[in-house]
């Protein structure tokens, strides 16, 4: 029977084979099940729910997205990314006590529209569905009331972000610069979000609609942190990872990351492309104050940076070129991540990706590789971003690299618009969901065209409405076989035809995702250099930039793939010595209760064997140092004492017999554990000494001897005879 943890309140539940639906007999509540059809998956889920339930929402959020790479077709798995996505939390209700969700991570987006939502419920049975339907209908409600409060809020221009408490529930040198920091930005005027006061009089469900009030309106967030874990404590990081997401959005935002008694590269990886401030420098906080004060200048209109991040850009480059010149490819990639924050419309920028990339040097030698350019966004970028007369010799480097690969055709692509459109498919959805949904609709015969496979990697703006609809939904077509790429490039060609833009940006989350896991099988099979030539391709998605420091066996990244290697090779010992070292990383801890599994999956059907086969004693020794798993503590109270004289008295008796050393040994073992059982017992351990060992052996040899001479001598006889017989009849 699985044990599986409640969604609700962590309890162990245990459910059985087919199950989907369970009431938790601790909280009460009713909730719906995955299929758990194996430990893994059950592990899986159980990480997931533990780090959903801690609030620890993007680790969680991970967690589910892992189980959906591995489980593409699990509603449960997608629902569970939904309620990380949407911070949902669940709480009693102080009316009826029953557990009620509330919202962390309130979105502008409605969960009835997400994408993980409607996933959730394609894969679902009908009554699982009727369960997510009504939550989500519960989770929106949450959602419209959070927004409609935020919006009475007034605007906040600052937002610090810290840990209040340690592990002794005393308050951290954190909170205490937070709190400067707050009394300086006040005393100027400024509505600063600091929770300690800004939040000291509310109650609980008024906190949320006045931190996503904060973090959207906010111009500037101040995340501070003395110790790493502080950083990625489960409520800042839930702070600094949603402004994050705002900061994608407003481009006038900004964050800046605050330490102090630990290292700058000890700070969360998202944050090594910010400038930051090292607050135990003498005048650190009034230079900070400084610095928000020229973010959030109301008279300096575009917000732009102070002068001295110009200067930065330029040693930057400066660093940037010396890296390149010594091939030092990572470390210029590291740096370009800096420039690349602090302008992201510099052509320079996308010069030198374009050569990290293509571990090159100069644009000659990228020239003389054997390279297809024309479709490179790097590339592209660089030349969109450019002026007079850098923009004239990105285009002829360009056009030669063009004609080299002989990919200009000068075709006039013709559509046969006949039969091409399903009618009823609808022909203005504003929707990414219900134009997903409408995939399933098109009928392979549905769109006839001329256009040939090639001629989609030379679209550029289609501007004919007819030939708009044709191609949206030949695109569809594609995205719906899984062709990504070329529906991407289709789809980046139509612009903001209908839904082009969403399914652009899922066909390249699809593609990105694909080239990742490549890259994963590599680095797992042990082919690091392949991985890094693939990794470099998507340097900024998920952890590809962490992954190319593989090499590196002293940091947790490199020791993760060797073990993981190693676990895939079945050298499970291996394996569980390094998961040991780093079982707080990613999924070790996971890896680690399979590796205890799979290690006493082994022990326990060798016991079976052995019990099978009568060897009771072997059986017991292992049963023993397993006795925990399974059944092993009732298959261990069937091994009484009389099995295993039972045991020794054959194993005796084989050696009488055969003269098995081995069974004798055995049997002395199993009588030197039995002690006193019976008083035969001693008696054996007395008779069946050495002696009896030697002279048994002798005996024994003896009989092989003179069987052997038994046969010679019969041999010999016939042989006489046979001579004898033929020398008298001649």
């Amino acid at each position: 029977m699985a044990v599986f943890k409640c969604k609700m309140c962590g309890a162990d539940l245990e459910i059985k084979e087919g199950q989907d639906i369970v009431t938790c007999e601790y909280c009460g509540s009713t909730q719906s099940l995955p299929k758990v059809d194996n430990e893994r998956k059950l592990n899986l889920y159980n990480r997931a729910n533990s780090l959903r339930i801690r609030n620890d929402f993007d680790k969680a959020l991970f967690a589910y997205q892992s189980i959906i790479a591995e489980f593409d077709n699990e509603s449960e798995a997608y629902w569970g990314a939904v309620l990380a996505k949407y911070g949902i939390e669940y709480v009693d209700d102080p009316l009826t006590g029953d557990k009620v969700p509330t919202c962390h991570r309130t979105l502008f987006e409605s969960i009835l529209n997400d994408y993980d939502y409607l996933k959730a419920i394609e894969y679902a049975s009908e009554n699982i569905k009727k369960m997510y339907q009504q939550e989500a209908v519960e989770i929106d409600k949450i959602q419209k009331r959070i927004i409609a409060a935020s919006q009475k809020e007034e605007k906040y221009d600052v937002f610090i972000s810290y840990k209040e408490s340690d592990s002794n529930n005393e308050r951290t040198k954190d909170s205490v610069f937070g709190e400067d920091i707050y009394d300086l930005l006040t005393e100027k005027g400024y509505r600063v979000f600091f929770s300690k006061i800004t939040l000291e009089n509310k109650l609980g469900y008024e906190y949320e609609p006045i931190i996503f009030n904060a973090l959207r309106t906010a111009k500037v967030m101040v995340v501070i942190g003395s110790k790493e874990e502080y950083f990625n404590a489960p409520w800042v990081k839930n702070e600094w990872s949603r402004y994050l997401n705002f900061m994608k959005e407003d481009q006038n935002k900004f964050l800046i990351p605050c330490f102090f008694e630990m290292n700058a590269y000890d700070m969360p990886q998202e944050f090594l492309s910010f400038q930051s401030q090292d607050l135990s420098k003498i005048g650190a906080i009034q230079d900070l104050v400084r610095g928000i004060e020229k973010l959030i200048d109301k008279n300096n209109e575009n917000n732009v940076l102070p002068q001295t991040n110009l200067i930065n850009l330029s040693s930057l480059f400066r660093l940037i070129e010396d890296s390149l010149s010594r091939r030092n490819f990572e470390k210029a990639s590291w740096i370009l991540d800096e420039a690349l924050a602090i302008d992201e419309t510099n052509p320079q920028n996308y010069i030198y990706r374009l050569l990290i990339n293509h571990s090159s040097t100069s644009l000659d030698e990228l020239e003389n590789k054997n390279i297809n350019l024309s479709n490179d966004e790097d590339l592209k970028n660089a030349i969109y971003y450019s002026k007079e007369p850098l923009k004239q010799e990105l285009e002829e480097f360009l056009n030669r690299n063009k004609n080299k690969f002989n990919v200009l055709k000068n075709k006039e692509i013709t559509i046969n618009n006949k039969d091409s459109i399903k009618k009823d498919i609808p022909s203005n959805t504003n929707d990414i969901h219900i134009s997903l949904s409408n995939v399933d609709l098109i009928n392979e015969n549905a769109i006839k065209s001329n256009i040939e496979e090639n001629d989609f990697l030379f679209l550029k703006e289609i501007n004919n409405d007819k030939d708009k609809l044709n191609y949206f939904y030949k695109a569809l077509e594609l995205y719906k076989n899984k062709d990504y790429i070329r529906a991407r490039q289709i789809f980046s060609s139509l612009k903001d035809y209908k839904t082009s833009k969403e399914f652009y940006d899922e066909c390249t989350k699809n593609i990105n995702e694909s080239i990742y896991n490549r890259a994963i099988t590599f680095l797992s099979n042990g082919y690091i250099e392949m991985a890094h030539n693939i990794l470099r391709i998507i340097e900024g998605y998920k952890d590809s930039k962490e992954l190319l420091l593989i090499n590196d066996l002293n940091n947790e990244t490199g020791k993760y793939y060797k073990a993981l290697s190693l676990y895939k090779d079945k050298k499970y010992k291996e394996a569980k010595e390094i998961f040991l070292e780093i079982k707080e990383y990613k999924d070790s801890s996971i890896y680690l209760e399979n590796i205890d599994s799979l290690i006493y999956d082994k022990a326990y059907n060798l016991a079976l064997n052995y019990i099978n086969e009568k060897e009771y004693f072997k059986a017991k020794n292992i049963l023993e140092e397993i006795k925990e798993y399974k059944d092993s503590s009732s298959l261990l109270k069937n091994i009484d004492e009389e099995k295993l004289y039972d045991e020794a008295y054959k194993k005796i008796e084989n050696f009488k017999k055969n003269g098995v050393t081995k069974a004798y040994e055995e049997a002395i073992e199993i009588y030197k554990y039995l002690k006193k059982y019976k008083e035969s017992a001693t008696y054996y351990l007395i008779k069946y000494n050495y002696k009896f060992y030697n002279r048994t052996l002798k005996k024994i040899e003896f009989r092989k001897n003179r069987t052997f001479i038994i046969v010679i001598s019969i041999i010999l006889f016939v042989l006489i005879l046979a001579f004898v017989i033929l020398f008298f009849t001649r």
